[in-house]
């Protein structure tokens, strides 16, 4: 039997969640003013690289907001590479061309980090079920992430 734990105290999600999927918008449109919009015109894709990339980005969301491992743990190393990469180009000098990217790099995965261990994260994990605070604005969110990530202009 699993163990019982009680709701969090206070209301609503942790900070953590707020600030992973604000952190992961900016982060988002900030690639975007990067690399500029596809052609929606002359690329037939665009409109199916935006519907599968906010649909992936919201089903990844949703899991790390429900408290299911094995999303959790695949956002967890998608961005713990990320983190490497970013805390690397830093250090070493590489990152000297984005280190508004690399700085948001480091506080998606902090972020995720203290979500994971916060007591709503243990307490979702062993009621998944219980009614609980609203995902709403953290998912739409993470749609508009998604949906972005599918506009944003490929190089090459």
């Amino acid at each position: 039997m699993a163990p019982q734990f009680a709701p969090p105290a206070g209301r609503g999600l942790p900070i953590a969640a707020w600030t992973l999927a604000w952190s992961s918008l900016a982060d988002q449109i900030r690639h975007v003013a990067d690399v500029g919009l596809r052609d929606a015109g002359a690329d037939v894709g665009v409109l199916p690289s935006v519907a599968i990339g906010a649909a992936l980005v919201y089903w990844f969301s949703a899991g790390v907001l429900r408290a299911r491992p094995v999303r959790s743990f695949v956002v967890l190393v998608v961005l713990a590479i990320a983190f490497l990469g970013a805390v690397a180009g830093l250090v070493l000098g590489r990152g000297s061309e984005d280190p508004p990217g690399a700085v948001l790099t480091i506080i998606e995965f902090v972020s995720l980090l203290v979500l994971v261990r916060s007591d709503y994260y243990r307490w979702r994990k062993y009621a998944p079920d219980a009614p609980g605070p609203s995902l709403t604005g953290p998912l739409l969110i993470g749609v508009a992430v998604g949906a972005l990530a599918g506009l944003a202009n490929v190089p090459g």
